[in-house]
């Protein structure tokens, strides 16, 4: 496959699926995804973000070697809304090793506290930051108390992922 081509291709769940297919488990294919969604054509790491995040979330060991990319890319305040929220997903719905959490905290809560953030992208932050808590009890009172802070002024995505979280306690 040439997957250059493929992500240039109108975005559809046929070509997503047919791009998660051909990647599958393979790291060297896997970090030709990452070199499209990590580089400097937006349309393409647009594209390449939909893929991403469900191979990450099916084979969580291929992002090893590419987690400070994937932090330096959610550090830049230019970052596009579908890249950032995949990343995200990927990270919320596969347990990122605990060296990184200090580093992912900070990025979450950026995210939680700026008032234009997509409510997709807050969404999973919040579901980042609780999978962080479960490793680390003592931040979850803090965490929690964000939560009741930020909860009025947020949008229905927030507010039901945060339901969830105040719920478990």
């Amino acid at each position: 496959m040439d997957l250059r081509h493929q992500l240039a291709l109108p975005q559809s769940k046929k070509n997503c699926t047919n791009i998660v297919t051909w990647v599958a488990n393979d790291i060297e294919k896997f970090a030709l995804l990452m070199n499209l969604l990590t580089g400097a054509e937006s349309r393409l790491a647009k594209h390449a973000a939909w893929p991403f995040s469900y191979i990450a979330i099916a084979h969580p060991k291929l992002l090893k070697p590419f987690y400070s990319r994937l932090f330096n890319l959610l550090e830049k305040n230019e970052i596009e809304t579908a890249i950032k929220r995949n990343i995200l997903r990927a990270f919320a719905k596969s347990k990122t090793p605990a060296k990184y959490d200090s580093r992912l905290l900070e990025i979450c809560y950026r995210i939680l506290n700026y008032k234009h953030e997509k409510p997709a992208a807050k969404a999973f932050s919040l579901s980042v930051i609780d999978e962080i808590c479960t490793r680390h009890p003592a931040l979850k009172q803090e965490f929690l108390e964000t939560i009741k802070l930020l909860f009025d002024s947020e949008s229905p995505a927030f507010k039901s992922r945060a339901r969830k979280i105040l719920l478990r306690g």
